[in-house]
């Protein structure tokens, strides 16, 4: 593997300088704006339709 790094002038990177991007998961509260964007509070609009769906309010 270091050969073909060296043929084509690539870099090697050791496993800890690649980094892992996570996206942080974040519970709406019933009281946030709702995330499907209407402008109404996340209780007023999506809860009900997320918990029926998905068996709990969700994490966007």
């Amino acid at each position: 593997m270091a050969a073909i790094l060296q043929k084509y002038k690539l870099d090697f990177f050791e496993p800890y300088e690649i980094r892992r991007f996570e996206r942080k998961k974040v519970k709406l509260g019933k009281n946030e704006p709702c995330h499907c964007g209407s402008g109404k509070k996340y209780k007023r609009c999506c809860l009900d339709y997320d918990v029926v769906k998905y068996g709990r309010a969700i994490k966007v």
